[in-house]
């Protein structure tokens, strides 16, 4: 039986993406004229086909660079090393150098769909499960150069190859599927190299060719916030937004529950402008309002300044006054209204379910992979692939984790018991409200599932396209979008070029909205950090006009004597990993190590300490270390990453390592200096190289605030020695 082209992934004519020749890779490395992006987003879109045809162009440049880069790692080692050689020897020297390569691989076509563009690749030597993934692209060839024309492209359909090396793949463009066709009616034997993986960027396309013409708020993405009917060629009708519609019947006085709902949760002027804000804009009452304002909601969420405790109190709110009014209203007549909550990383979708636990409402489900989220939500999660039982065998996997806590083991068995239930499996549809994350929010579960209300976390760190992902699959009609633009941008492994760097794949759609004139809620006192601490960025990024919610009475020394902000002057020098091209600094890790064996002898928790390197081959060497040191519980406790890794999350002392002996211009990335400078809330002890760091206009301010205690690491290796605990 034939299956309809539509179960499979769509080819994209806008761009045709190529494997580069080994002449133009070669060329690339022997000039080093690597290119960088150069495409950039308008701040308006004439209509959607503008807007599919800029963002499909944008994301097909930063595929190329990236695969031109993979192209000249491959083509360097293939002429050093392997030029001239053939089956098991040719790929075991490409394997020795990471690069994942097949030979004598066998290509069928699949015989199930009624084009030829899905074929069936069968590979010998299957590497670790780790190393594939959903979207990754492939080079097939029947040249073991991969020279352009005998090659095509193709991306993964699952996440690896099944028992017998049988891998499902899908051409990419038409030019693939004319190249692929030819190949297999020549041979069955071919080479194959598994390149990039581009999940999201799969997942960015695919949403772009995907209906996005019948998503409600598209003609605020586009730019056009007016009805414009001399514009509308032909006419067409403005879509009628999702609401929730009050009749006076209802007997509901919104002025009053708002009042309520602030006074209980002692919300501040800026919480109470952005919840006055998203019920204006989704709820319409006799007497209170005449219609809804603007559909999306812009909340500039500074460190600290209670996000997560916001967007829960929203949640809350709009649940409550839907229960009040359902309460009274026949079954036919309720107001159905759905919330999604929903961001690119689980610890965000986490952390605003964890608040609503906290503030005692437990009416959410969570769908996501079981070993991601976090534990105490996982009795909310709900089956998310109908066909499949894995949710509950990576459930009952975990109950064998020596790390589980009672509680977490408790929670692990709770939602194994739902699962076998079928408890969780129609909870999708009566759930009024859902936490998931971008990549999760493809699941089946989720098909014909629509959330007039959608709320996305992190926003100022998101692609646009990436954005939209839900926005388009479940037909937003209003949006809340919460972030900070100060802070960490999207993160590109591609590079842009100097005048292009915020303007390309990296600007945010919270971004653009703002520079088409919509307005953002300043969130601007934060509750994190000790004010000596916050007086740093506060003066830095944000032209002092951030608020203390917190005293130096609530920060006070977990230490008695230690400082609240120190500088150590460490010299050491730095060395370049070959591997990652990342930086460490020897002397710094000891020092860190140290500062870290110290604090532990002083009784303060390890999980009160983090550790944040601006480079991710430094935060690899401390935690090689304090595993060096025979104590496992250091490395397992005590936070070490980099920058991205931490932002959103806070510790009581930071460490913050800069590695450096060089001038560097990534030193001076204000985004990320100010995510690493706000993450403490008691202690901040910077280690640097002072003489090098007073050359920088922005890390020369950083010093001269800590100026008052700016001593060598002997000297504060000393301090240390003569501290105690602070048991207040």
């Amino acid at each position: 039986m034939l299956l309809p082209n539509h179960l499979r992934a769509p080819l994209y004519t806008a761009a045709t993406l190529q494997f580069p020749s080994s002449r133009k890779a070669l060329n690339v490395l022997k000039t080093r004229k690597y290119p960088k992006r150069t495409k950039v987003v308008p701040t308006k879109f004439a209509n959607v086909n503008v807007y599919k045809d800029t963002f499909k162009k944008i994301i097909y440049e930063h595929l190329d660079i990236l695969l031109l880069n993979y192209s000249i790692y491959f083509y360097s080692i293939y002429e050093k090393y392997a030029a001239g050689k053939q089956g098991n020897e040719l790929e075991r020297i490409i394997r020795a150098k990471g690069l994942g390569m097949y030979v004598d691989c066998e290509i069928k076509g699949d015989g199930r769909y009624q084009d030829t563009s899905r074929y069936r690749l069968v590979i010998r030597n299957k590497e670790h499960y780790s190393k594939y993934n959903k979207d990754d692209i492939w080079v097939i060839s029947k040249l073991p150069s991969f020279e352009p024309s005998q090659t095509f492209l193709a991306r993964s359909v699952y996440f690896g190859p099944f028992s017998d090396g049988t891998l499902e793949i899908d051409c990419i463009s038409p030019r693939d599927a004319r190249v692929s066709a030819k190949i297999v009616s020549e041979t069955r034997h071919i080479y194959a190299l598994r390149t990039i993986s581009a999940s999201s960027e799969f997942m960015m396309l695919d949403t772009l060719e995907d209906k996005l013409e019948e998503l409600p708020l598209l003609r605020y993405i586009l730019g056009e916030s007016q009805r414009k009917k001399k514009d509308l060629l032909p006419p067409a009708p403005m879509p009628i937004l999702a609401s929730i519609q009050l009749r006076r019947d209802d007997c509901v006085d919104i002025e009053a529950r708002l009042y309520e709902t602030i006074d209980r949760y002692k919300l501040n002027n800026d919480q109470e402008s952005v919840l006055r804000r998203v019920a204006s804009s989704v709820i319409t009452a006799p007497g209170w309002n005449g219609d809804t304002e603007h559909p999306v909601v812009l909340v500039h969420g500074v460190y600290g300044s209670g996000k997560s405790f916001l967007a829960a109190v929203i949640i809350i709110f709009i649940q409550e006054l839907l229960e009040a009014v359902n309460t009274h209203r026949a079954s036919e007549d309720q107001i159905q209204f759905k919330i999604l909550v929903s961001s690119m990383t689980n610890v965000a979708v986490d952390r605003i379910l964890q608040t609503l636990l906290k503030l005692g409402y437990d009416h959410f489900i969570r769908i996501g992979s079981m070993k991601k989220i976090a534990k105490n939500l996982l009795p909310f999660t709900a089956k998310a692939r109908i066909s499949s039982n894995e949710e509950l065998k990576e459930l009952e996997q975990m109950l064998d984790d020596g790390q589980n806590s009672e509680e977490d083991l408790d929670h692990i068995a709770t939602a194994i018991q739902r699962f076998r239930k079928s408890e969780s499996a129609t909870q999708i549809h009566t759930a009024n409200v859902v936490g998931t994350t971008f990549m999760s929010s493809t699941f089946e579960i989720f098909n014909d599932v629509k959330f007039p209300l959608v709320l996305v976390d992190e926003s100022s760190q998101l692609m646009e396209p990436l954005t939209m992902v839900p926005l388009a699959r479940f037909s937003c009609n209003r949006l809340v979008m919460i972030g900070d633009p100060l802070q960490l941008p999207p993160t590109l492994v591609s590079p842009a070029e100097d005048n292009k760097i915020g303007k390309g794949l990296d600007k945010t759609l919270f971004d653009r909205f703002i520079e088409m004139g919509h307005d953002s809620i300043m969130l601007k006192t934060q509750y994190r950090c000790h004010p000596k601490i916050s007086a740093i960025s506060n003066k830095l990024f944000y032209d002092r006009r951030l608020l203390n919610g917190v005293t130096a009475e609530d920060r006070k020394p977990l230490i008695e004597g230690l400082p609240t902000v120190t500088f150590v002057d460490v010299g050491g020098m730095e060395q370049k990993s070959l591997r990652t091209n990342s930086f460490w600094n020897d002397t710094e890790v000891d020092v860190s190590a140290h500062i870290i064996q110290s604090m532990v002898d002083l009784r303060v928790p390890p999980n009160d300490l983090g550790v944040i390197s601006l480079y991710k081959e430094q935060a690899d060497k401390l935690s090689e270390r304090l595993d060096a040191m025979g104590n496992n519980s250091l490395t397992k406790s005590v936070q070490i990453s980099t920058v991205d890794a931490f932002q959103g999350g806070e510790k009581n002392v930071i460490i913050l390592s800069t590695v450096r002996t060089s001038e560097s211009a990534f030193m001076h990335n204000e985004p990320r200096i100010n995510v690493a400078l706000t993450r403490a809330k008691r202690h901040l002890i910077i280690l640097g190289n002072r003489n090098l760091l007073l050359m920088n206009e922005l890390w020369s301010k950083i010093l001269w605030d800590c100026e008052e205690n700016v001593m060598n690491h002997q000297t504060f290796a000393s301090l240390l020695q003569n501290l105690q605990i602070n048991d207040d």
